[in-house]
């Protein structure tokens, strides 16, 4: 995984761009080498997290605020329960991975390139969500890649993301990469209730660009 020499070529991506530009939103299925992917995965696996659990009284009034009748208003919550890994976060493993594999890609679709990242690795698991949100604040492109494998809908952990006045699922798919345009678009998205029943835990890299 610290071999520059095993990165893939990247091309220019015409239709991830436009996505990316005109929705606020690209997906990149199987992006990464299966190798590279499940040797990530095995890391997450093993790491140690801690629990975090947000309650935000007034992100709805002015962090988080959106003009739409279906999404929160002021006087509600703002609620995420999830588990972080700051001994993932912090190690070089990671951060190699992400600049030999994740920044090109996201370079290349935004056509930007970023100074600074923002790493966090995380993982859900029974009751575990994150109400609606919008991640501008924490730089202008973020990114999602899925490492738990064989996930259904009914185990929820679905990204939801704001389109006009409906919400488009997406499922996390084991080695799928999402790109948000936080600057430009300003999605608002969540993610719904983890399930009892849920196999394994929702494993995710996210990351905010700026």
């Amino acid at each position: 995984m610290n071999s520059r020499s095993n990165v893939p070529p990247i091309s220019l991506n015409v239709g991830s761009r436009r996505q990316f530009n005109d929705y606020g939103m690209a997906v990149i299925e199987q992006a990464l080498p299966e190798l590279i992917a499940e040797d990530v995965r095995m890391k997450f696996q093993g790491a140690e997290y801690e629990r975090i659990e947000q309650i935000r009284e007034h992100h709805y009034e002015h962090v988080f605020k959106t003009d739409s009748p279906y999404l929160p208003k002021a006087g509600e919550h703002y609620i995420a329960r999830f588990w972080r890994s700051p001994s993932l976060e912090s190690g070089k493993s990671l951060n190699q991975f992400f600049e030999n594999y994740i920044r090109p890609i996201v370079q290349d679709i935004s056509g930007t390139h970023f100074e600074k990242v923002d790493l966090r690795a995380y993982k859900m698991t029974d009751g575990d969500q994150y109400r609606v949100h919008i991640d501008d604040y924490a730089g202008p492109v973020g990114f999602i890649y899925y490492l738990s494998k064989n996930w259904k809908w009914d185990w929820g952990g679905i990204l939801m993301t704001a389109d006009g006045d409906n919400m488009v699922p997406s499922l996390p798919k084991f080695n799928q990469l999402i790109l948000l345009n936080h600057g430009k678009r300003r999605p608002p998205h969540m993610v719904t209730p983890i399930a009892s029943f849920a196999a394994e835990p929702r494993y995710v890299l996210v990351g905010f660009l700026s």
